[in-house]
C-alpha cells in the first residue's frame, strides 16, 4: 500500500486530507475512511491533544493539538502547498511600505 500512497501523494496530495483543516480523509497505509482519537494531553477536561488512529489497521493518521491539526503528517507536496497558502493568508492585505 506505500507504493500507492507515494504514487498518489505526487499526484494529488490531499486525497488523503482534507484542504481547509488538514484533517485526515482515508488511511495511507490501508485507504480506510474510518478513523478513532485517542486523547494524549487532557487539563481541566479539555482535550488538548488527541492522535487520530486508523480504525483497519490501527495506524496513526494525524495528531491535533491546541484547536489544529499537524502539517507534518501530510505528504511533502501537500505540506509545501499548505505552507504557501499560509504565507498567502499572513501576507494578504498588507500594504507594502514605500
Amino acid at each position: 500500500m506505500k507504493a500507492v500512497y507515494n504514487f498518489v501523494c505526487k499526484v494529488k496530495p490531499w486525497w488523503f486530507f482534507n484542504k481547509e483543516d488538514l484533517s485526515p480523509k482515508r488511511c495511507p497505509d490501508c485507504l480506510s475512511k474510518s478513523f478513532y482519537s485517542v486523547a494524549k494531553d487532557v487539563s481541566d477536561y479539555l482535550l488538548l491533544e488527541a492522535e487520530y488512529r486508523c480504525n483497519c489497521c490501527d495506524s496513526v493518521v494525524q495528531y491535533w493539538s491546541y484547536g489544529n491539526f499537524d502539517p507534518a503528517y501530510l505528504p511533502p507536496k501537500g505540506r509545501e502547498e499548505h505552507r504557501q497558502r499560509q504565507n498567502e493568508m499572513i501576507t494578504f492585505g498588507e500594504v507594502p511600505h514605500d
